[in-house]
């Protein structure tokens, strides 16, 4: 009996990941997972489960190593709104790298591929994409319990400002990725949030 192959599961999941946010969940094959992993199909049902399993764990790593879950432990700031300038900054720059910025956000492309769905794969979807707006509002709510912003905005629909900019930026850099005019985005939501902070 041969010897089980080896791989690097992280490697394996990375790898899918990048098939998904390329192609989205419905275009991508099997066949296009076995390529980009190079693991047959059993030693990735056998492993992973199948087509959707193997989606929930590549968006769940994507949000969570992400530019928007991992930013704080990545871009090291004491101050919320200097991160949350910090992150737009990141965006802008990545939209101008084709590869990136033609792909938009993983997490974003699947919520509108999946749109008004009612099923179990959607709404897994729809949780992940909370996940980001969660980090919005965590920071948004730190910004303002340490008077960096205003004590009377509304955390919610400061948090949802913020975040509806960040997708802009993503989606926007897909097709007009003109680094002018997704700064004037970020810094709308900055005004909005009554800072002078600029990207």
């Amino acid at each position: 009996m041969g010897r089980p192959r080896e791989f690097n599961y992280e490697q394996v999941v990375t790898r899918v990941s990048e098939v998904f946010w390329s192609k989205g969940f419905q275009a991508t094959s099997l066949d296009d997972i076995t390529t980009a992993t190079g693991l047959n199909k059993g030693s990735l049902y056998s492993s992973f489960g199948n087509k959707e399993a193997l989606f929930r764990l590549a968006l769940r790593k994507y949000v969570g190593d992400g530019p928007f879950e991992g930013f704080r432990a990545e871009e090291i700031s004491p101050d919320p709104v200097n991160a949350l300038v910090l992150l737009y900054r990141k965006l802008i720059n990545e939209s101008q790298v084709t590869k990136l910025g033609k792909r938009g956000c993983l997490a974003f492309n699947s919520g509108i591929e999946f749109g008004n769905q009612n099923t179990k794969l959607s709404r897994f979807v729809v949780e992940e994409v909370e996940r980001i707006e969660a980090f919005f509002h965590d920071l948004i709510a730190e910004a303002i319990e340490i008077g960096a912003l205003s004590k009377k905005l509304d955390i919610r629909k400061t948090a949802f400002r913020a975040f509806a900019a960040a997708f802009t930026i993503r989606e926007m850099a897909k097709f007009r990725p003109d680094r002018d005019l997704l700064a004037e985005i970020a810094n709308a939501a900055l005004a909005s949030l009554g800072t002078d902070r600029r990207v």
